[in-house]
C-alpha cells in the first residue's frame, strides 16, 4: 500500500540541485546568445540554439525529479545581478513539480523546433524566434522558483514581453498584430492586480520576501484578505484565461507560431495557475469557503463557455486555444474543491482535490502541447488552418494523424490516456462534498460534477469534429491534396508526448504519490491517504475510504487490447468473400468533396441547442438560375453563419463605453498647455509626498 507522503522541507539541497539549477539557466542563456550570434545561418542556428534548450530541459527534469523524490527543498541567493536586488530563489515540491512541467514540454518543443524552423529559413529571422524562445522558457522558470515579489515581478514581466514579442513574430500579419496588442493591454492589467496585492502585503510585513509575506498573513485583517484572494484571483486569472477574462488567450495562442502556440498553452497558461495556488493557498494560507466556491464558479463557467466556443471554431488552433480555456477551468475545480474542504477542516478530501487539479495541469500540458505541434504541423504541410479546407490528410500524414488523435483521445478523457485519469479523480474529488459537507456546499460540489461531465461531453463531440474534418474522407483543397509528411525531428518531438500521454493513462501510480507530496505541501497538514501503489496486487487507484468507485488503470489498457486484437482477428479472417466497390453516391457518377460532411453542418445542432451564448449571425444568400425560362429556380446557395461572443457585447463593449465616457470628459484638461502639464505634475509629486509621510 502507498501513501501520499507530506514531506517537512529541509532546506539543504540535494546532491547537485543548485549546481543544475545554475547548469540550467546557464544552458537557456547559452542558446539566446547562440541564437543572437549566428543569426546569420538559420540552420545552424535553429540546431544549435535547440540542442542546447534541450540539455536545459534535462536539466530541468534531473533537478525537478530531485527534490519531488526526496520531498528537501532548497533555497538560494544570487546577489549582484542587478544593484540593490538580491535574486531570491526558493525550489520545494510546489516549484519542482511546475518545473517539471515546463521541462517536459521544453524537451520535447526543442526537438521539433529543429523540424519546424525549417519553414522560416528564408521567411524571417530564425536567430529571434530561437532568442525569444529561450528566454520565454528562462523567464518562466524564473516565475516558478522566485523567492520575493521583485523577482517574481521582473521574471512575470519579461515572460509576458517575449511572449508577445513572439506571438507578433509573423508581424506581417494583421491578426498577429491584433492579438498581440490585445494580449499585451490584458497581461498588463492583470500585472496591475498582481503589484497592488504584493504592495499591501508588503506594507503589512515590511518586506518584499515570500517568506515575510508567510509569516505576517496570520495577522493579516479579515477584510484585507479577502481583498488580496480577490486581486490575485484577477491578476493570475487573466493569464491563465478564465472566462469572462480570457479575449486575449483565443487570439494571441493562434496568431503566435505552433511551437510557441504549445508553449504558451501547454505552460504559460500553468504557470499562472502556480502564481494564484503559491500566493492564495501557500503565502496566505487558504482562507473562508466562498473562496473556493468563487473558484468553482468561475471554473465551471469557463469549463462550459470555453468548450462551446471550440466545438464552433473552423480554425484549428482556435479551436485548440477555446479548449484551453475549459481545461484551465476543470484545473480550478480541483483547486477551489480543496479550498472549500479546506476551509472546513477535511483534509483527505481536499488532497484529493488538489491532487486532481494539479495531476490535470501536468496532463494538460502534455496533451494540448502535443495537439498543438500536431495542429501545427497541419498548417506547416498543409498551409491552411480551416479545418474546412483540409480532410483526407490520414493518408497524407499518417504519423500526424496518430498523434493528433492521441491527443484527441487525451483531451476528451477517455481511457486508456491521461486525460482519464485526472478527470476521473476531478469527479472523485467534487462528489466527496456529498458525503463529506453540510448544507449549501453539500449539493454545489456535485452540481458543479454535473457541469464537468457536460463539459467533458462536449470536449468529445468537438474532437470527433475536429479529427474527423481534418483527417478523414476526401481532401477539400489543393492545400491538402499535396501535403506531406512532416521532417523526422517534428515527428519526435510529438512522439515523446503522444507516449507520455500514454504511459499517465497506463501507470498514473508512479506519479501521483509525488503530486500527492505537492497537494499536502499547500494544504499545511500531514495527510495520509490510502492509495493502492504499484507494489500492490491489484494495482487499483481507489481515493480515500469512501465507497465512491475505483479503476485499474493496467485492467482497463489490457481489456481496450484485447477488444482491440479480437476486432482486429475478427476482421481478418477471410470467412465470406470481400468485394470492393465505390461507395454508392446516390445516383451521382462521382462523389466530390463538396459533398462531404462539413465542420458547420457538424457544429449546427450545438448552434441551434445553444443559440442564446452563441450570438449568431446567419446570412443566405440565393443565386438564381440566369435562365430567363426558369427564374424561380435556384442555382447556388451560400449559407455563412458568424458566432458572436456573449462576453464582447455584455461585458467588454460596456468597459470600452464607460471608458470613452470618462475620456471625453477628461478632455477638458487636455488644454495643449505645457505649463498646465508642469502643474499637474507638481501637485501630483506634493500630495505623493504627503502621503508617504
Amino acid at each position: 500500500m502507498g501513501f501520499f507522503n507530506f514531506h517537512n522541507p529541509i532546506l539543504s539541497p540535494p546532491m547537485g540541485s543548485k549546481e543544475s539549477f545554475i547548469l540550467m539557466n546557464l544552458l537557456l542563456l547559452l542558446g539566446t546568445f547562440s541564437g543572437l550570434i549566428l543569426r546569420g545561418s538559420p540552420r545552424i542556428c535553429s540546431y544549435v540554439s535547440s540542442a542546447f534548450t534541450a540539455l536545459a530541459a534535462v536539466c530541468g527534469l534531473f533537478l525537478s525529479g530531485n527534490i519531488l523524490s526526496t520531498g528537501k527543498a532548497f533555497s538560494f541567493n544570487l546577489p549582484g545581478l542587478i544593484p540593490w536586488v538580491d535574486f531570491a530563489f526558493f525550489l520545494d515540491n510546489v516549484a519542482a513539480f511546475f518545473l517539471l512541467i515546463i521541462s517536459l514540454l521544453t524537451l520535447a518543443i526543442s526537438i521539433y523546433s529543429i523540424g519546424y524552423n525549417e519553414e522560416h529559413y528564408h521567411k524571417r529571422d530564425v536567430g529571434l524566434l530561437c532568442i525569444g524562445i529561450n528566454l520565454f522558457i528562462l523567464s518562466m522558470i524564473g516565475v516558478v522558483t522566485a523567492n520575493s515579489a521583485m523577482i517574481f515581478l521582473i521574471f512575470w514581466e519579461t515572460m509576458t514581453l517575449v511572449s508577445y514579442f513572439l506571438v507578433v513574430y509573423e508581424y506581417e500579419k494583421e491578426e498577429s498584430v491584433s492579438a498581440g496588442f490585445i494580449y499585451i493591454l490584458m497581461a498588463h492589467a492583470g500585472t496591475a492586480f498582481i503589484l497592488t496585492a504584493f504592495l499591501l502585503l508588503y506594507r503589512h510585513s515590511g518586506s518584499l520576501d515570500f517568506t515575510a509575506f508567510r509569516t505576517s498573513a496570520g495577522d493579516l485583517p479579515g477584510g484585507l484578505k479577502d481583498l488580496l484572494f480577490v486581486f490575485f484571483f484577477i491578476g493570475f486569472g487573466i493569464k491563465a484565461g478564465i472566462v469572462p477574462l480570457h479575449i486575449w488567450l483565443p487570439k494571441a495562442h493562434p496568431a503566435a507560431p505552433s511551437n510557441v502556440s504549445a508553449l504558451m498553452s501547454g505552460v504559460m497558461i500553468k504557470v499562472a495557475v502556480y502564481g494564484l495556488i503559491r500566493m492564495v493557498m501557500d503565502v496566505l494560507g487558504g482562507g473562508s469557503m466562498w473562496w473556493g466556491g468563487v473558484i468553482l464558479v468561475v471554473a465551471s463557467v469557463s469549463a462550459v463557455f470555453g468548450i462551446l466556443y471550440a466545438l464552433v471554431e473552423n480554425d484549428i488552433k482556435k479551436l485548440l486555444a477555446y479548449s484551453s480555456i475549459e481545461n484551465i477551468g476543470i484545473i480550478l475545480m480541483g483547486v477551489g474543491a480543496s479550498m472549500v474542504f479546506s476551509s472546513v477542516g477535511l483534509h483527505g478530501p481536499a488532497l484529493i482535490a488538489l491532487t486532481a487539479g494539479l495531476l490535470h495541469a501536468l496532463n494538460h500540458a502534455l496533451f494540448k502541447g502535443l495537439l498543438f505541434l500536431s495542429a501545427g504541423s497541419v498548417v506547416y504541410s498543409s498551409h491552411a488552418r480551416n479545418i474546412e479546407e483540409l480532410g483526407g490528410l490520414i493518408k497524407k500524414m499518417p504519423w500526424t494523424a496518430l498523434f493528433f488523435l492521441t491527443g484527441a483521445v487525451s483531451i476528451c478523457g477517455l481511457p486508456p490516456f491521461n486525460g482519464f485519469v485526472s478527470e476521473w479523480f476531478t469527479f472523485q474529488g467534487l462528489l466527496m462534498g456529498f458525503g463529506a459537507l453540510e448544507g449549501v456546499s453539500k449539493v454545489f460540489l456535485p452540481m458543479v460534477a454535473i457541469v464537468l461531465c457536460l463539459s467533458s461531453a462536449l470536449a468529445a463531440a468537438c474532437f470527433v469534429k475536429a479529427f474527423g474534418i481534418t483527417f478523414l474522407a476526401m481532401p477539400r483543397s489543393e492545400h491538402a491534396r499535396h501535403a506531406l509528411e512532416v521532417p523526422l525531428f517534428m515527428r519526435l518531438g510529438m512522439g515523446i508526448l503522444a507516449v507520455l500521454c500514454l504511459l499517465l493513462g497506463v501507470l498514473p501510480q508512479y506519479i501521483l504519490g509525488p503530486i500527492g507530496n505537492v497537494a499536502s505541501t499547500l494544504i499545511h497538514a500531514e495527510v495520509y491517504v490510502g492509495i493502492n501503489g504499484v507494489s500492490s496486487d491489484l494495482f487499483t487507484l481507489a481515493p480515500l475510504k469512501l465507497n465512491l468507485s475505483s479503476f485499474s488503470p493496467q485492467g482497463v489498457f489490457l481489456l481496450l487490447l484485447t477488444l482491440m486484437g479480437g476486432l482486429l482477428l475478427i476482421l481478418g479472417i477471410p470467412y465470406k468473400k470481400t468485394v470492393l466497390g465505390e461507395t454508392w453516391g446516390c445516383g451521382i457518377p462521382a462523389l466530390l468533396p463538396k459533398m462531404e460532411y462539413t465542420a458547420t453542418a457538424f457544429s449546427k445542432p450545438f448552434m441551434i441547442i445553444f443559440r442564446d451564448i452563441y450570438d449568431i449571425t446567419e446570412d443566405v444568400e440565393k443565386i438564381a438560375s440566369p435562365t430567363p425560362l426558369q427564374p424561380h429556380f435556384v442555382r447556388i446557395t451560400r449559407y455563412r453563419a458568424s458566432v458572436g461572443h456573449i462576453f464582447d457585447r455584455y461585458f467588454y463593449e460596456l468597459i470600452l463605453q464607460a471608458v470613452m465616457a470618462v475620456s471625453s470628459r477628461m478632455q477638458v484638461i487636455q488644454t495643449g498647455s505645457m505649463h498646465l502639464y508642469l502643474l499637474y505634475i507638481f501637485v501630483t509629486l506634493i500630495v505623493l509626498l504627503f502621503w508617504a509621510r
